[in-house]
C-alpha cells in the first residue's frame, strides 16, 4: 500500500515539474497576445453580456472585433501609450483601436440590448479595458484587453499592429497576422 502512495506522489511531482518547465517565460515587462474567439468567451461570466463579442444577426451584425490581451509587469508605475490598427494587404486601415468610451457607447447605442445588459457589459469593460489610450499603469502585474473594430467581415489577409510606449521611452510593437474567419 505504501509503494502506491510513493508512486502516486512521484507521478504528481513529475507532472507538476513538467508543467512548470513548459510554461512560457515572460519576455520583459510587456507582452501581447491575439485572442481566439474561445479565449474571448472566457472574459465574461455570462456569454450574452460579453462586451468583447460584437452584436450578431443578419441585419444588426455589421461589425467584427479583433481582441488583444496586453500584459504588463512593471517594476514601478509608468505612463503607457497604446496605438494600433488593423491593415489589409494594400495598406488600408480595416479596423481601428477602440477607446473605453467608444466601447461603452457601442453598447449604449444598441436599441435591442436591455439596460441591465448594457450596465453588465460596461462593468466588464471597466474591469478589463485601459481607461484611455494614454494611461498610468500601476507597479506590478496587470492585464488589459483592447479591441479593434472593423466592418464585418474584416478582409483577410490582414495585419494587426499594436505599439506600446512606456513613460521611460521604451517602445515595443506587436504584429499579428489575422487568421482566416472560421
Amino acid at each position: 500500500m505504501k509503494s502506491w502512495r510513493v508512486l502516486a506522489a512521484a507521478c504528481a511531482l513529475a507532472l507538476s515539474v513538467a508543467g512548470c518547465a513548459s510554461a512560457p517565460e515572460p519576455v520583459g515587462p510587456v507582452s501581447c497576445a491575439l485572442l481566439s474567439s474561445r479565449e474571448v468567451s472566457y472574459l465574461s461570466t455570462e456569454s450574452r453580456n460579453n462586451p468583447f463579442v460584437p452584436i450578431t444577426g443578419l441585419l444588426r451584425g455589421t461589425d467584427e472585433f479583433v481582441v488583444l490581451k496586453v500584459s504588463l509587469s512593471l517594476s514601478q508605475a509608468s505612463q503607457v501609450i497604446l496605438e494600433g490598427s488593423v491593415q489589409a494587404e494594400d495598406g488600408s486601415e480595416v479596423a481601428r483601436l477602440q477607446t473605453l468610451p467608444q466601447m461603452i457607447r457601442y453598447w449604449q447605442d444598441e436599441d435591442e440590448v436591455p439596460h441591465r445588459d448594457v450596465v453588465a457589459r460596461g462593468n466588464t469593460l471597466t474591469r478589463w479595458y485601459p481607461p484611455s489610450p494614454s494611461f498610468e499603469a500601476k507597479q506590478g502585474r496587470s492585464e488589459y484587453i483592447v479591441v479593434f473594430k472593423g466592418k464585418k467581415p474584416i478582409p483577410r489577409p490582414a495585419t494587426v499592429s499594436l505599439a506600446l510606449t512606456l513613460g521611460d521611452g521604451t517602445s515595443q510593437e506587436f504584429t499579428f497576422s489575422l487568421p482566416p474567419k472560421t
